[in-house]
């Protein structure tokens, strides 16, 4: 065995921690700024697929539940599912346009479509200054 009692090994090993911790560098001094943008883009990614699922779920249901009442099978539920489709993914178009839209030269969210200059008031009717007689 060693020639040194037990306690002063864990007063060097005590020693050398408090040394190992204070070089230690912390990994992050706060919130990851990206962190943000992550959960929002997951934010927006499962907004955009919930709109799409919902609205063929609904599209589906509404031509079943005719089909069973009328006694159509399948072609309601075939015409309410494109329905459902098109609608889902109209919204998500929609939805596409404000998210590319939503940035700070446009504050409003929504891009406008229309330039200033195709806001002027059109003529009015012309103005004969001679007579016709």
């Amino acid at each position: 065995m060693s020639d040194q009692p037990p306690n002063n090994d864990l007063h060097s090993l005590e020693r050398r921690l408090k040394d190992a911790r204070g070089r230690e560098t912390p990994i992050h001094d706060g919130p990851d700024p990206t962190d943000d943008d992550a959960k929002q883009g997951l934010g927006q990614a499962l907004r955009v697929s919930a709109e799409l699922v919902s609205a063929l779920i609904v599209g589906a249901g509404i031509g079943w539940f005719l089909d069973q009442w009328l006694d159509t099978q399948p072609f309601l539920m075939i015409v309410f599912f494109l329905l459902g489709s098109a609608a889902g993914i109209l919204n998500v178009f929609r939805l596409a346009g404000k998210i590319e839209g939503s940035s700070p030269s446009h504050p409003g969210g929504l891009k406008s479509t229309q330039d200033s200059s195709d806001l002027e008031t059109p003529p009015g009717p012309l103005d004969d200054d001679e007579d016709d007689t």
